[in-house]
């Protein structure tokens, strides 16, 4: 891999991070029904981000769409199960432990799944994801300590962290089979809301019908959900799956630094360091990825 091509890599991964970590800022706009349901929102930003990849990818190519369907089945179940663990042990074990444990989980299931693609992780980036997840620890640890730790909420959340993990393994593989980022991405965010329509029984889906609810679920499908697919993805072909995952750090950074700036949140001296070694687990995994022969 040229150099050129994984500093785009490098940049693609910077740039979903950026979109992924806008999606609890753009989610505060969405009526309050739908802020009480988190799965919901979870399926709603699958569903009308998926459906607008693929027409994108319907747009742009006329063909081949409707066979990566079939293709992109494996990576639809990664997703569902990313987006279930994720909520779900947010309600059991807290926003703050919920999240540090399904991103730190995964840093490390993306290093060690990324060697049965030939991509065994540099020394360097052993130590930047160490960086990374005690930056997430110490990002979560004041608002975990009023959660009620639960065996429960840990197993979902590995199991969100391991789903993030082999969706990168399995985009990884449609890549490498000449599948392009808008069909592949499309489909499988579109299977992953298929399979969680049975989390929605039961649920008032009713605010989106309302103009505002309809307006949320756009932005919600674009921004936080299209567009940094489509960038993970880009990445995915020009830089090992641990890179990007490390890379992917500036997510929660970006969401952290939204809070404080547009949210009103304030932030402790233990979660700037945090925020301060997420930042440097980023800078070593970019230098190992563009310095990587």
């Amino acid at each position: 891999m040229s150099s050129a091509s994984r500093s785009l890599g490098v940049f693609a991964m910077l740039m979903a991070g950026l979109f992924w970590g806008g999606s609890g800022t753009i989610s505060r706009f969405a009526p309050a029904a739908a802020l009480n349901q988190p799965l919901a929102l979870a399926w709603t930003r699958l569903f009308f981000g998926g459906v607008m990849l693929c027409a994108a990818a319907l747009a742009v190519r006329r063909r081949g769409v409707f066979s990566t369907a079939r293709a992109a089945f494996l990576a639809g179940i990664c997703t569902a199960m990313n987006q279930t663990g994720f909520f779900i042990s947010m309600d059991v074990l807290g926003v703050a432990l919920g999240t540090m444990l399904v991103i730190g989980s995964s840093l490390v299931m993306a290093g060690v799944l990324g060697c049965f693609l030939g991509e065994a992780p540099s020394r360097l980036w052993w130590f930047a994801a160490l960086l990374g997840v005690a930056g997430s620890c110490l990002a979560a640890a004041p608002g975990s300590s009023g959660a009620s730790f639960q065996v429960a909420g840990l197993l979902w959340g590995l199991l969100g962290g391991l789903g993030y993990a082999l969706l990168g393994l399995n985009l990884k593989l449609l890549a490498r089979r000449g599948l392009g980022p808008l069909e592949s991405n499309g489909a499988a965010l579109l299977w992953g809301a298929v399979l969680m329509l049975p989390l929605l029984w039961g649920r008032d889906m009713s605010w989106l019908a309302t103009g505002r609810g309809m307006a949320s679920a756009l932005a919600l499908g674009f921004f936080p959900t299209a567009v940094p697919y489509f960038f993970f993805a880009l990445a995915l072909a020009r830089i090992t799956v641990g890179q990007s995952y490390t890379i992917g750090l500036v997510e929660p950074l970006t969401a952290g630094l939204l809070g404080l700036f547009f949210l009103g949140e304030t932030a402790t001296a233990v979660q700037a360091a945090g925020m301060a070694l997420e930042f440097a687990c980023m800078a070593l995994t970019g230098w190992d990825a563009l310095h990587k022969s």
